[in-house]
């Protein structure tokens, strides 16, 4: 993301008007989709400061989680697509 954030800073040419129009729609508004959020943490903060340590274990947890289900998808889509490219190669490893 930092990568493709510096490179369409460096080339603002090569982001098309369409995203950008829908990105100024989403900036102007941005504010409105943490409200509610917001309202939240200080809605609870009482139980979020007494339930600490299991937010965090959720939380990282989760992520870690996430990360691993990403992984073994995007590992393998690209044996499928490896074999399904490569018929020949695929049949020979059996």
């Amino acid at each position: 993301m930092v990568l493709l954030t510096l490179i369409l800073i460096r080339r603002p040419s090569a982001i098309p008007e369409s995203l950008a129009a829908s990105a100024r729609i989403l900036l102007q508004n941005l504010g409105l989709f943490f409200v509610p959020a917001g309202v939240g943490v200080v809605a609870n903060i009482g139980l979020i400061r007494q339930q600490w340590m299991p937010i965090c274990v959720a939380l990282i947890g989760s992520t870690c989680l996430s990360l691993l289900a990403t992984a073994c998808t995007v590992n393998f889509m690209r044996s499928r697509l490896q074999r399904r490219a490569n018929p020949q190669e695929a049949s020979a490893e059996k």
